[in-house]
């Protein structure tokens, strides 16, 4: 995953992020929210993923697992 997420990232509420990153090529990648949001990809023939995942309104704490 790009190093710009870690540990206490704060996402824009109410919009459409993008998420990204590398794995090996073939590999299914999914991205949940503890918010409800989940979505899932193919890895590409390079290792390459990106998602776009809806963010909740504000509050939280919110986790995401990759």
């Amino acid at each position: 995953m790009s190093s710009l997420f870690s540990d206490h990232v704060v996402l824009q509420q109410q919009t459409k992020v993008n998420i990204w990153g590398w794995a090996t090529p073939g590999n299914k990648v999914q991205v949940a929210g503890t918010w409800g949001e989940q979505v899932s990809t193919v890895t590409g023939s390079d290792g390459k993923w990106k998602v776009k995942i809806s963010t909740p309104v504000a509050g939280g704490p919110y986790s995401d697992l990759i």
